[in-house]
């Protein structure tokens, strides 16, 4: 029944099994060898529910098949090992497989992803053992193989395509059908190229992207392409060349999780795994290398948070040793969020996401915008979760946690909740997916706008927002600038918030809210610099397989633009017991707000929103004329300045000026802007000379310049002199 190939061929060949061996010499091999060694005492128990069966024998028989290639001294007793655990298959058997798929429906995930796992390693198993097994023996093994999952999987219409996929590929690839494996193959790359956005993020979050790519349970769901390109049915460009998978692969490693290694809630996502998974660390990261060398840099973060895995595929995937740790930069997946990082490895580190993608599937939220910020160790800023597809929890609704937006952290226009627990249908969110971000980073400010599309039923959001990182001495805090526009003119905008906590103070009424998050704790001061109308208080769910609790939501209501158009000033600040929160109060002018944020008497931020195009002067010897500033003052002297929609900035001794909008940041010797294209006017004490990305040097004039600007993103380098002593 098997191909008339050479066996093993599947993931590895017979002329691999010394370099294997010697492998084990050397970390992480020499690790992953114990705990396959470690596991031949792992025992079946055919009375388990069936998906621990299921994941049971994955395990077994994955750790086993390795143990066979790496410990030739005791090769008989791992082959015997591996033929016990075939006899699951057998449907006379007691505890077997096979009679569960013949019980299940093509809906029921608990009997058929499971099932389809073990299977998968089955067939790997039975490839690497196929010629140390007699030909009787090995024709029954097979024949129980294609009387239960092979002709299952064959016809297999479930709803979990990459699984179902998987192992209907990997049957056919065993045993020679051609046509069977040509369509699988086709539909499986389909599925996998579906669910990942052209820019690399997961459409479904977090969770999802962990569990299928990552977790020991579900291992046939992205191997299957390896075994694809080993066995010569797919070019490894098309899979490890893949720069879709590439940048997928960089985001999975890389920005799925924060600095602490709590999974970013977005979609259905919990923070941890289900405990019957039993999963030995995350095995799908260790071959991260195969796809980029900077996801691989990435994963060793997660390697260094788990166990070695005692699989065959992880093993045999592996090819170099892994590099020591660096955490990922700040990154704008335009299809997907923002991702942004403070560049350190410690654990303690600011990150913020801005999540917007352009497609969804299932196991998405109504999120579009939403964001997700974590600091000092801690999630402060969170989606609702999951604790199980249509689960519904402490008397909340699965259509609160999957299908309304009220449970993110997000803006609504004209929305009354009714039942926190169950909440109102009527314009609610009509779609998962917006337009997109667009942004910069730079390790001073980075910023990403992002917009809802068509999301909102009653108009369209955008939220561009900021992560001011730590400098001068002083701790980073976020801005949220929400620009909201009603199709009726006289829509009330509403922004919701969702702290990761039911412990919350009022600092000021409808102006500073702070909640405790943690025993240590850490703080996040919500923080309206633009005046609400009013301010709600709701009970809102954070659902994890375990630790679901209720914690306490904000919403903010604002009176209607005059245009129909409102833009709404918001200050997220983190706070613990060595980085305290800065004094920050509200500044006002006419079509403008803002905030100053004071953090010790030698430095201070200003933030400020303005509608159209007013100029604002919000302190003495500043004048801007821009839709969102931020700027700093530390010692007596601008440090950094961030526009969005400018037409000019001054201060003492500084100048830009502008025909037309950019937008971007100046921080030292140059400036990052975006613009439709410009004519920009730059001065700035000792300025000499200015150079656009690789252009030519353009000097000044009295210490101005004018320039223009292309159409798109560019880098200002200013050349300045030094000044005198």
């Amino acid at each position: 029944m098997s191909s008339d190939r050479s066996h093993p061929f599947l993931i590895v060949r017979r002329e691999d099994y010394s370099a294997l061996e010697r492998r084990a010499h050397e970390s992480p091999w020499r690790e992953m060898r114990a705990q396959a060694l470690a596991d031949t005492a792992l025992t079946f128990d055919p009375t388990a529910s069936v998906r621990i069966r299921g994941v049971r024998l994955s395990r077994i028989l994955s750790t086993t098949t390795l143990a066979y290639l790496v410990d030739p001294n005791h090769r008989s007793a791992h082959r015997d090992r591996i033929i016990e655990h075939l006899r699951y298959w057998d449907p006379a058997v007691t505890g077997n497989l096979s009679i569960e798929l013949r019980r299940g429906d093509p809906g029921d995930w608990e009997r058929i992803t499971p099932v389809a796992g073990a299977f998968f390693q089955a067939v790997l198993a039975l490839d690497i053992i196929h010629d140390d097994l007699d030909s009787s023996h090995r024709d029954t093994i097979e024949a129980w193989l294609e009387a239960g999952p092979g002709s299952y999987f064959r016809a297999d219409a479930s709803r979990w395509k990459s699984s179902g996929l998987a192992a209907r590929g990997i049957w056919a690839l065993y045993r020679g059908d051609r046509a069977t494996l040509d369509s699988a193959r086709t539909a499986y790359l389909a599925e996998i190229h579906e669910s990942i956005t052209p820019d690399g993020v997961f459409v479904e979050g977090p969770g999802y992207a962990i569990a299928r790519w990552l977790s020991a349970d579900r291992e046939h769901k992205h191997y299957f392409g390896d075994v694809l390109v080993f066995a010569g049915e797919l070019p490894a460009s098309a899979w490890y060349g893949d720069p879709r998978l590439r940048a997928f692969q960089e985001w999975l490693t890389g920005y799925a999780r924060t600095p602490s290694g709590e999974n970013w809630i977005f979609g259905d996502t919990a923070l941890g795994e289900l405990a019957v998974m039993e999963s030995d660390g995350y095995p799908g990261s260790e071959r991260a290398a195969r796809f980029s060398e900077s996801a691989a840099v990435f994963a060793a973060k997660m390697r260094g948070d788990s166990q070695a895995s005692g699989r065959l595929c992880a093993y045999v995937l592996t090819h170099q040793q892994p590099p020591p740790f660096t955490p990922a930069p700040s990154r704008i997946f335009p299809d997907g969020g923002a991702f942004f990082r403070a560049a350190s490895d410690d654990p303690a580190a600011l990150a913020g996401v801005l999540w917007n993608s352009r497609s969804a599937r299932g196991h998405n939220h109504k999120e579009v915008n939403a964001l997700g910020l974590a600091a000092y160790g801690q999630l402060l800023l969170r989606g609702a979760g999951y604790e199980g597809w249509a689960a519904a929890s402490h008397g909340f609704s699965w259509d609160y946690v999957n299908s309304r937006a009220f449970s993110g952290n997000v803006a609504l226009i004209d929305y009354e909740v009714g039942d926190d627990r169950n909440p109102a249908i009527a314009n609610d969110h009509t779609h998962k997916f917006g337009l997109g971000v667009l942004g910069g980073v730079n390790g001073c400010v980075d910023w990403a706008t992002g917009d809802s599309g068509t999301a909102l039923p009653n108009g369209n959001h955008r939220r561009t927002f900021l992560m001011i990182h730590p400098r001068n001495g002083v701790g980073g805090y976020f801005v949220s600038i929400d620009n909201v526009a009603c199709t009726s003119g006289t829509g009330s905008p509403q922004l919701v918030w969702h702290p990761n906590s039911a412990a919350v103070e009022t600092i000021t009424p409808d102006e500073s809210l702070r909640w405790s998050i943690g025993p240590a704790p850490v703080t996040i001061t919500v923080y309206l610099a633009t005046p609400p109308d009013r301010c709600s208080w709701h009970d809102g769910l954070f659902a994890d397989w375990s630790g679901t609790f209720v914690g306490r939501a904000l919403a903010v209501h604002y009176v209607p633009g005059a245009i129909g158009r409102r833009q709404i000033l918001t200050l997220l600040q983190p706070a613990d017991s060595s980085h305290p929160a800065p004094r920050t109060s509200r500044l006002a002018g006419p079509d403008w707000t803002g905030a100053r944020v004071q953090f010790d008497e030698d430095v201070h931020d200003t933030v400020i929103e303005c509608e159209g195009r007013t100029s604002a002067e919000p302190e003495a010897g500043i004048r801007l004329e821009a839709r969102v500033a931020l700027y700093r003052i530390a010692r007596g002297a601008l440090s950094f300045l961030f526009v969005a929609d400018a037409r000019g900035f001054h201060a003492s001794g500084f100048l830009f000026a502008s025909d037309s909008e950019v937008s971007g940041i100046w921080v030292g010797d140059r400036f990052k802007l975006t613009s439709a294209g410009a004519r920009l006017t730059l001065r700035q004490p000792g300025l000499v000379a200015a150079r656009i990305d690789d252009g030519p040097a353009t000097d000044a004039e009295a210490e101005t310049l004018h320039l223009t600007l292309p159409a798109g993103a560019c880098t200002i380098r200013l050349t300045i002199a030094a000044a005198e002593a």
